[in-house]
């Protein structure tokens, strides 16, 4: 089924999110390498949502920022300066944001897609818990942007409290991220086996 290609890219970018970070951690990959799944996800999402616009045309919508966050993603593979060094070179940062909004879209056109299914399916249980995660995934983004705001501007240099803050924030965001993944998985697994997609 057309609606696994998005369940896939989800699971995909978390699985392959801590396979090449931990990688990186025992220095067996290159910084460079953090921006590939990126890239294979956003891959995936775009021929999900290619399948799914004869479903449902908000699916077409999704196309553009797949694709955006893939060229971005491309970009940042090839940009000088990557090592993680704080504070962040200002072109990686606005980079950075513009794959955070590209992100913010992808997610929006899943959530939006499946709930639209759901309401001319007569589920307006599901509908509503599209929205809920449409939310909650809202949050996640809203805390990887303080975390991305903070790195910044702290240096190797800057006071104790703000470093504090910084990897605290890093922590709490790695967390609810890993939540945030496993809710928005279920929600795509339980799309593809309740809502009626040919």
């Amino acid at each position: 089924m057309s609606i696994l290609f998005l369940f896939w890219a989800f699971l995909g970018q978390a699985i392959l999110g801590i396979i090449v970070t931990g990688l990186n951690k025992l220095g067996l990959a290159a910084i460079w390498l953090d921006y590939v799944p990126t890239v294979i996800v956003s891959v995936l999402y775009f021929v999900g949502f290619m399948k799914l616009e004869k479903v449902n045309p908000q699916f077409a919508k999704g196309k553009p920022a797949a694709i955006g966050a893939a060229v971005l993603a491309i970009i940042q593979i090839f940009l000088p300066g990557q090592a993680n060094v704080l504070p962040l070179p200002w072109w990686l940062t606005i980079v950075s944001l513009l794959v955070i909004i590209a992100d913010l879209f992808i997610i929006y056109t899943v959530c939006k897609g499946i709930g639209e299914i759901a309401e001319a399916q007569n589920l307006p249980d599901f509908k509503k818990i599209s929205y809920q995660r449409w939310i909650i995934y809202v949050c996640n983004q809203i805390l990887a942007l303080a975390v991305l705001a903070i790195s910044a501007f702290v240096s190797s240099t800057s006071e104790g409290s703000l470093v504090m803050l910084a990897g605290l924030l890093g922590v709490i965001y790695v967390v609810f991220g890993l939540l945030v993944y496993i809710l928005m998985a279920t929600f795509i697994w339980k799309a593809h086996k309740l809502l009626d997609i040919k």
